[in-house]
């Protein structure tokens, strides 16, 4: 009888000991990377949502209401003398729609929000919930080159925290199994976002009127991405096919 233990425990002692070492590994893994569970994900995504939410509502807060209109004529002319703080508020809307849209494919391709994930996703707060304060600051102060400043350094900001939420999940090995051209595509359209916002800064100083107007290019971010796109991917296929025809054997 004891002779059988002593088998039964010899050849149970491998599978037991691959056991408790792949419980030190995952330890080591859950003490590395933070925190490592698919909860986390969705408490990190409802925090999320709720900070754009709330930045959406004070977006709709600041929008000014005309008073001591009494006709229908003398109204629409008070709405006219605010035209400008209304087209701020629809394009600032536009925005966080674009940068939330553009967090949700971001969160698709994250399996597990480790702590650096989680503190570049905090970037990503701050830079959203002072949109509704940049982008009053813009429609009270027409042309200053400060304020145009403000604004698209906000939106450059959101585009950075995108960027390294990014960086955070390869770096950390949470990235999910997806193509190359997923990732190219989401740092293509990041880095488009960050070189218009550069571009606006840099022009205010010079031309704030100017400046203004380039805003509009951020309507067209997407295309443009697609362009650039596209031509880093022929880059590579073209690469891939100089390879593949060179007849030069390998060295060795």
């Amino acid at each position: 009888m004891t002779s059988d233990r002593r088998q039964r425990r010899t050849a149970l002692a491998p599978l037991v000991g691959a056991t408790l070492r792949a419980m030190g590994k995952e330890r080591t893994r859950r003490t590395r990377r933070g925190w490592l569970t698919e909860k986390d994900n969705d408490r990190v995504g409802a925090l999320t949502d709720g900070t754009v939410a709330i930045a959406l509502t004070v977006l709709v807060l600041e929008l000014p209401v005309p008073d001591g209109a009494d006709s229908p004529g003398g109204l629409w002319s008070a709405l006219q003398d605010h035209a400008r703080e209304y087209v701020t508020f629809l394009f600032a809307f536009w925005l966080i729609a674009i940068f939330w849209v553009a967090h949700r494919q971001e969160f698709r391709r994250v399996r597990i929000a480790t702590e650096r994930v989680v503190w570049a996703n905090f970037l990503y707060l701050a830079a959203v919930v002072l949109i509704p304060f940049s982008s009053q600051l813009l429609s009270g102060h027409g042309g200053n080159a400060l304020a145009i400043t403000v604004f698209a350094g906000n939106l450059l900001l959101v585009s950075v925290s995108l960027v390294l939420i990014q960086i955070a999940a390869r770096a950390d090995e949470v990235a999910t199994a997806e193509g190359q051209q997923e990732w190219i595509t989401s740092m293509v359209r990041s880095c488009v976002l960050i070189a218009i916002d550069v571009l606006v800064i840099a022009v205010s100083w010079i031309r704030p009127n100017v400046a203004e107007l380039l805003f509009l290019v951020l309507i067209v971010n997407e295309p443009i991405a697609r362009v650039i796109q596209r031509r880093i991917l022929a880059g590579r296929v073209s690469d891939r096919r100089s390879v593949a025809d060179d007849p030069t054997p390998p060295a060795g």
